[in-house]
């Protein structure tokens, strides 16, 4: 005896439209989360790469007589003010030596999409040094009238120093008048609320997109890595003794 084909009741057009928007509401809810969990980890790799960077200026000091690396010659001024857009800077800068097996180390891997959206530039580097280590400079030995550090062990206390840091490629009213050009980071003065040279970064989880907003990695003397915002550049990078 032949049975008969089971009838099977097909979805109406309401029931695909219930589907397809309860599909939507959950992309809704996910794809903020995973957007900013890539965020954190881009924010992480970019501290682990100035752990990199500090491995190697270690090397350098240990090369040259306990002295570290300029904030204008470890990658030097090769296309200023677009120096960090420059691979030339970066292989004839100080570090090159120790740095080109990883030089991905140089380039904060959100900077990267930030700096082509504000200047429109493929990124090479984006790390910087705290100009206050800027001994032997040939044009100045000083910064904001004041001598600035010529060995590491003059730090006071090494981890509340900042070595390196994020800088924006943009400026930020009232905290900044330059957007990043070399790989030296200058803050103001620190007795002058007023004085904004340079600040550290503000791109790593804006708030609702605003990109004066958010963290910057920060790695200090001693080598550990924090995030800080941009309130706290002049606390960071001034030393002790002109505090």
């Amino acid at each position: 005896m032949k049975r008969s084909a089971t009838n099977r009741r097909a979805f109406t057009l309401i029931e695909l439209l219930v589907v397809v928007a309860i599909i939507v509401a959950l992309l809704a809810i996910l794809l903020p989360s995973m957007g900013r969990a890539i965020a954190t980890a881009e924010m992480t790799v970019c501290g682990t790469r100035m752990k990199q960077i500090h491995i190697a200026m270690l090397a350098y000091v240990a090369d040259n007589q306990r002295a570290h690396p300029h904030p204008q010659q470890w990658v030097t001024l090769d296309s200023y003010p677009t120096s960090w857009a420059s691979q030339k800077a970066l292989e004839d800068g100080q570090l090159w030596r120790y740095m080109q097996q990883m030089q991905d180390a140089y380039l904060c891997p959100t900077f990267k999409g930030v700096a082509q959206q504000f200047a429109g530039l493929e990124a090479k580097s984006s790390i910087c040094m705290n100009v206050w280590f800027g001994h032997g400079n040939p044009a100045a030995g000083s910064w904001l009238g004041k001598a600035t550090l010529t060995r590491w062990t003059e730090v006071r206390r090494p981890g509340s120093l900042m070595l390196l840091s994020d800088e924006n490629p943009f400026t930020v009213p009232n905290y900044s008048t330059h957007a990043i050009n070399n790989l030296a980071m200058g803050p103001g003065d620190y007795h002058n609320p007023a004085s904004h040279v340079d600040s550290i970064g503000s791109f790593h989880l804006p708030q609702q997109g605003d990109y004066a907003t958010g963290l910057s990695n920060v790695a200090f003397v001693d080598g550990h890595v924090e995030q800080r915002t941009i309130d706290d550049t002049k606390e960071v990078a001034t030393p002790d003794i002109y505090k």
